[in-house]
């Protein structure tokens, strides 16, 4: 293994604007996450780890990066894919981390270069999985073994699926599309797996959908979100389960992405923000004009940050619970372009664009 040792760009902006409610405080020429008092820069060619200003862990490793924690940030994943302009197959390296950003282990594989890659996911014990959405096999890697499972027999061969991957600490839930459907079928092909870690007993529930658009456990409840097209027209429906997959809860949503707030659940769906209580009835719809695409959304101490685009431009909502609008702010005089994902880092925000990062703080009380 080769070190490098650099230091990554950024700059300390304080803009003071009156009028504005933002001030970007950091940006950076890479991926950037916090965790754990962890710093986190992930750039086409490196990795780089950092606590109090001190390298724990550099390596120059060029690829596509993804970074995923763990439910309860004990762990986190960074994989990288050495994708090729040539029709070959490439290699992949993921590395599993500890809370103090020391590798517990890592595992490669080689990749086929015309296929989807597997779904990869840990939970807060270090155990990886990673789910073949053309295979349906399932791995378990862990510092001491890999294990695997195959799902279902004989699974036509079809790339165009829509897959999902969560985990607790005892379970594997894996939420996906069986066949590739268009908007005329009106057939049920949506599967939520629950994969047991120990003993890699199976369970499953076919679910009526067309396509899934949402797999999240919150709460020891498993929740799932989903689309079916009816006269061409799409139909939502959201399912709350326990753990067995026991059905506990419904509505009649299409739902994008699902976060807890206190005592109740916000959720986005295109244009649309919604307050949930937890037996999934809405008590709040908010609905943003018609073609403005809700991005992300994330909690902040009492509020809900949202980022948008419309018509080449990005905005950044603050809501107060109820959905009344603390204010809002346009991200492009900041630079930001091509938002990938949000995350919260104490009071700050921080928007991934472009392979790039930049950290807000709001200076409204």
């Amino acid at each position: 293994m080769k070190f490098f040792f650099t230091t990554l760009l950024f700059f300390s902006i304080t803009l003071s604007i009156p009028a504005q409610s933002l001030i970007i405080e950091k940006e950076f020429n890479s991926s950037y996450y916090e965790l754990n008092q962890l710093e986190i820069n992930l750039t086409a060619e490196a990795i780089s780890i950092a606590k109090d200003i001190q390298n724990i862990f550099l390596e120059n490793l060029s690829g596509k990066k993804i970074f995923k924690s763990s439910p309860a940030e004990n762990y986190f994943l960074i994989a990288n894919f050495q994708f090729s302009n040539e029709k070959i197959d490439y290699p992949v390296e993921v590395r599993v981390f500890d809370r103090n950003g020391q590798v517990v282990f890592p595992f490669k594989f080689l990749a086929p270069f015309d296929l989807p890659h597997p779904l990869l996911n840990v939970n807060d014990n270090g155990v990886l999985a990673l789910f073949d959405p053309l295979s349906f096999k399932v791995k378990l890697v862990s510092r001491d073994s890999i294990r695997e499972v195959e799902l279902i027999k004989d699974i036509p061969f079809e790339m165009e699926k829509a897959a999902f991957v969560e985990m607790d600490d005892d379970f594997l839930f894996i939420l996906t599309s069986q066949s590739a459907l268009d908007i005329t079928e009106n057939a049920s092909n949506a599967v939520l797996y629950q994969v047991n870690i120990q003993d890699l007993g199976i369970k499953k529930k076919e679910i009526d959908y067309n396509t899934p658009t949402l797999l999240r456990v919150i709460g020891g409840n498993v929740f799932v979100s989903g689309v079916k097209f009816e006269n061409l027209k799409p139909v939502g429906k959201t399912l709350k389960y326990d753990l067995q997959l026991n059905q506990l809860a419904s509505n009649e949503k299409i739902i994008e992405k699902l976060i807890p707030f206190e005592n109740r659940l916000y959720a986005k769906y295109f244009n649309v923000i919604f307050e949930l209580e937890f037996d999934l009835a809405v008590s709040i719809e908010y609905q943003l004009s018609g073609n403005e695409r809700i991005l992300d959304i994330a909690k902040s101490n009492e509020k809900i940050i949202v980022v948008t685009n419309i018509a080449e431009k990005n905005n950044l909502y603050c809501f107060l619970p109820g959905l009344s609008i603390d204010f809002k702010e346009p991200l492009d005089i900041f630079g930001v372009n091509k938002i990938e994902d949000l995350s919260i880092s104490g009071n700050h925000l921080i928007i991934r664009h472009d392979s790039k990062s930049v950290e807000i703080k709001t200076n409204r009380n």
